[in-house]
Parts: C-alpha cells; sequence; structure tokens
C-alpha cells in the first residue's frame, strides 16, 4: 500500500499537459448590434499542481468569432498578430484548496494568481476555477471578466458597432499527465519505438501483445508465431493427398 500511495504522489508530482482536443477557452462579448463570442481554436499549455504554477497559451491566429472582417480586425489591428503572435496566461501561485489540487484526487475551488499578455501589455490576473481530478487527469472550469481597454487594446469599433468596454472569458481545460522523458529516452535509447504519449510502440506478432504496450512471455511469443502461420491452401492439400495415392499404388 505504501508503494502504490508513493507512486500515485510521484505520478501528480510530475507536470500536467494541456489537452487541446478536450479544452474549451471562448471570450463573450457584447456588441450594440449584437452580442458574439470569440473561440480560441489553437491552444496549448501546462499546470504544475506540486508547485502550483503553468502556462496557458492562445495562438492569437486561431482566434475565430465566425465573421471574416471582424475576424481580421481582431488579430491585425487590435491584437497585433504579428508583433505578437500568442496571448498568454502564467500562473503563478494557486489560492483555496491547494491540498486537494496537490493530492491528486477529489474536487473543490481554487483561485489562479497569475499574470495575463495581450500585445505589449502583462497586468496580472487572478481567475477562480473549479477543479476536478479525473483519474490522472485534472480539469479545471472557470470564468472571469476583464475590460480590454486596460491592456491598451486599441477600440475595435466599426461605424455604428460598437463593443461594450467588458468582455467575459470561459474556459473548461483538461490536463494530462505528460510523458516521462527518462522513460521515453530510456526506451527510445533500447530502439524501440515510442509514440507521443510516451508509451511503448512495436508491431504485434514480432514478440509484443496487441498495441505495442508490453512484450508477450517468450512461450506465448513462439504459440502466437506457430498460430499465425498460413494454413496450407486446398489445392496445396489435395496436390498432397495425390503424391500420397501415386505412392501406395507404386508399392
Amino acid at each position: 500500500m505504501t508503494l502504490v500511495l508513493a507512486l500515485v504522489a510521484w505520478v501528480h508530482a510530475r507536470p500536467l499537459a494541456l489537452d487541446p482536443a478536450r479544452s474549451t477557452v471562448r471570450a463573450h462579448a457584447r456588441a450594440s448590434l449584437h452580442d458574439f463570442e470569440i473561440e480560441a481554436t489553437s491552444l496549448t499549455g501546462s499546470l504544475d499542481p506540486s508547485e502550483g504554477t503553468g502556462t496557458l497559451d492562445l495562438a492569437v491566429a486561431g482566434l475565430r468569432s465566425g465573421v471574416g472582417p471582424r475576424d481580421a480586425r481582431m488579430r491585425g489591428w487590435c491584437l497585433d498578430e504579428r508583433t505578437h503572435p500568442l496571448v498568454r496566461y502564467a500562473v503563478r501561485g494557486v489560492e483555496g484548496d491547494v491540498a486537494g489540487v496537490r493530492a491528486g484526487v477529489g474536487s473543490g475551488e481554487i483561485v489562479l494568481q497569475g499574470d495575463l499578455q495581450l500585445r505589449e501589455t502583462t497586468r496580472p490576473l487572478a481567475v477562480p476555477a473549479s477543479y476536478a481530478w479525473e483519474g490522472g487527469a485534472l480539469r479545471l472550469r472557470g470564468r472571469v471578466p476583464l475590460r480590454w481597454s486596460d491592456w491598451g487594446i486599441p477600440d475595435p469599433a466599426v461605424a455604428i458597432a460598437t463593443l461594450g468596454p467588458e468582455l467575459t472569458i470561459a474556459f473548461d481545460v483538461l490536463t494530462v499527465a505528460a510523458p516521462d522523458p527518462a522513460v521515453t529516452a530510456s526506451v527510445a535509447g533500447a530502439g524501440a519505438p515510442v509514440g507521443p504519449d510516451g508509451a511503448f510502440r512495436a508491431t504485434p506478432g514480432e514478440g509484443v501483445a496487441e498495441g505495442g504496450r508490453a512484450p508477450l512471455p517468450p512461450q506465448k511469443a513462439q504459440a502466437k508465431a506457430v498460430a499465425s502461420k498460413k494454413k496450407p491452401s486446398k489445392a496445396t492439400k489435395k496436390k498432397a493427398a495425390t503424391k500420397k495415392k501415386t505412392r501406395r499404388k507404386g508399392q
């Protein structure tokens, strides 16, 4: 039991990597004509539960509202994509149920203390969030309001369409265990292919289990090889029977 607890603690002490396929970040904007949402379609990040630090990067090129001209103005005029291709939130501390986050189990409420960078301006931003451990993965959900003018963002208004002074950022992000570099390097150094998740990869039928996750014992590998050999075709069986019959007649 002590060994199991030690292994669990070791897993949760490792940094977690954001899973972009199961994470969403959206900004809700109020405008004079109609409200709309901006979705971040390209995001990366990491979180270290034991240290309470991490980063979330949103590619400006991946911000979408569904209206081409508005998106072009947002990425170019407002966020200066060429000079500042990323929107970054750097977490420098966690408050609230810190013990639960470090324990790697359960759920609770926390506040992320960090700095948000938009264009050339970086300002502190406290982000309240709920957390929930899902196996070895940590999910964070929450929302936070911010005034775009506080970061010196140029007024995005176009003609009669004006944007409200405040945006609401809503997020639902999942962070998963990152591959252990030491294990990955060790397996790769032994000549075994390693997948992007750090898992051992190999070809079934070469002494490994299906999926290439772990080597098969020698006896099972041999049995698998024998079982996988092609059975003789009907033509081969017929030819062998004819030869046998010919030999009998000649005797």
